[in-house]
């Protein structure tokens, strides 16, 4: 049985679309920040230095492009987030952070138990590791990440943040689209 040419062109699309669906689920390099989905830009308007500030509810997470001047802590960043989302974001602290809870699209995200929370630190957004020090002495990096973990679960630290990209489902559609116009302009070859 002979295979035709544009069949084989079309498994093999098919092919690389799925490697391609199933590769960008784990990103192995460094997340540019324009490649997240972020809530919005908080801290000093054009700042000098910024960094993105991943929080993750276990079921979902969110980010947001912090903007400073001089020296800021991970506190400093929360507070910004908390300025600008108004009431639909608040965190508590004492000695160490107690809670934290986003409200969005009608969904209220918090944590589960108060003072069950970790934080982490990323130069690349891809590789994370926790923090030592508590929110108000943990400095914010110019071009890094900020991460905190808001719903852990009974084994402390949890798994580190996951950052907020567009589902590569888009990469997958896009691609069966330009196999489909490669075989349909084939065809009329």
């Amino acid at each position: 049985m002979k295979v035709h040419r544009r069949t084989r062109l079309f498994f093999s699309s098919i092919l690389a679309s799925l490697f391609l669906f199933i590769g960008s689920g784990a990103p192995a390099l460094a997340i540019p920040f324009s490649a997240v989905d972020i809530q919005g830009t908080v801290g000093t308007a054009s700042g000098a230095s910024q960094a993105m500030v991943v929080i993750d509810w276990d079921t979902d997470s969110f980010a947001w492009l912090f903007e400073w001047d001089g020296a800021a802590t991970y506190a400093d960043a929360y507070d910004a987030i908390l300025a600008a989302e108004g009431g639909n974001f608040s965190w508590s602290q004492a000695a160490f952070v107690l809670d934290m809870s986003y409200t969005t699209g009608g969904q209220t995200y918090s944590t589960g138990s108060p003072g069950w929370l970790s934080f982490w630190s990323s130069t690349d957004g891809s590789s994370w590791s926790t923090t030592n020090l508590g929110v108000y002495d943990e400095p914010m990096v110019n071009g890094g990440w900020a991460g905190a973990q808001a719903n852990l679960p009974e084994i402390w630290p949890g798994s580190a943040p996951t950052v907020p990209i567009p589902e590569p489902g888009t990469a997958l559609l896009m691609t069966l689209g330009l196999a489909m116009l490669s075989i349909k302009r084939n065809a009329r070859a």
